[in-house]
């Protein structure tokens, strides 16, 4: 089978980490095209192709699989060609109705990268992540290192988070922004806890905790009850410290800081959801399942 990524920019990398799994772990030929590179700079394969390679591209594929919005530059004299639709977040979840009866029309199958999207109908397939440690050593003797890596500070909860360890002993806040993903990368290796999104309309959890879990980091996260209980249902457990409020999230930090099973517990339980569910071959596993569904349409 030949697949090929659409996105306009391939927000969060998950494009071209899905390449990367599908290559490593199936025997199918795939390629990512891309119509810019983010201030990010993620990994790519082709970034901004003329309109006759992309054509190419798509009369050379069998599946083409969209991000987002994507769909908008396809060539209007391109084949048609089975779909397989990903969302990623905001985009998909401003204009869902609407882009759910599209899919329908065009019997497209919708895949997302986050599992509060599955409340609107995509099936969650996660974002694959290479392992980046075995171990992580729990803190002793030093300050506990709390990062977070906000691409969006304003819908991360950064004020609360600040708010909340503002003058706690033993800890550093460390508040990572504007920097390429190669960078945040590096960094997040000197973290002890990640918080990836807490207060009121955080949704769960993103790529930052999936790369700190792949760190075996623990993650203070925070989704709404029905996100939440997706979660539960999808994955068997909530695999972060879920913290809504300033104070919630003081006691969570205060908790890892002090207590070392504690600490143990969400390093496990944060490992074993990349592993069970963001690991690549998990990954490329369920979307070329998804693939030779959408083909049989």
């Amino acid at each position: 089978m030949k697949i090929l990524i659409l996105a306009k920019s391939d927000y969060s990398g998950a494009g071209y980490a899905l390449l990367q799994a599908v290559r490593q772990f199936t025997q199918h030929e795939i390629r990512a095209a891309a119509m810019f590179q983010s201030w990010v700079r993620y990994s790519s394969d082709i970034v901004d192709p003329e309109k006759k390679e992309l054509k190419k591209l798509i009369m050379w594929c069998d599946v083409l699989n969209i991000h987002d919005h994507g769909g908008a530059f396809l060539p209007p004299t391109a084949p048609l060609r089975p779909i397989v639709h990903t969302f990623h977040g905001t985009w998909y979840r401003d204009r869902r109705k609407k882009v759910n009866r599209r899919c329908l029309r065009g019997k497209h199958l919708q895949t997302c990268l986050t599992i509060e999207l599955t409340r609107f109908g995509p099936r969650w397939i996660g974002r694959p992540q290479v392992s980046l440690a075995l171990y992580h050593p729990h803190p002793t003797g030093r300050p506990l290192q709390v990062m977070q890596a906000p691409t969006r500070p304003d819908r991360k909860g950064t004020e609360i988070l600040q708010e909340a360890l503002e003058n706690m002993p033993g800890v550093e806040l460390t508040i990572i922004t504007k920097v390429t993903h190669e960078q945040c990368i590096r960094a997040k290796a000197k973290a002890d806890v990640l918080v990836d999104q807490v207060g009121p309309v955080a949704l769960g959890y993103g790529t930052n905790a999936v790369e700190a879990w792949a760190y075996n980091i623990p993650v203070i996260s925070w989704g709404p009850p029905d996100v939440e209980e997706r979660m539960n249902a999808l994955i068997g457990y909530v695999p972060y410290i879920s913290a809504l409020t300033p104070q919630d999230v003081r006691l969570a930090v205060k908790r890892l800081r002090d207590e070392r099973r504690y600490y143990k517990q969400w390093q496990l339980a944060g490992r074993r959801c990349w592993s069970l569910f963001h690991s690549p071959q998990i990954v490329a596993r369920q979307f070329i399942a998804a693939c030779e569904e959408v083909l049989q349409r």
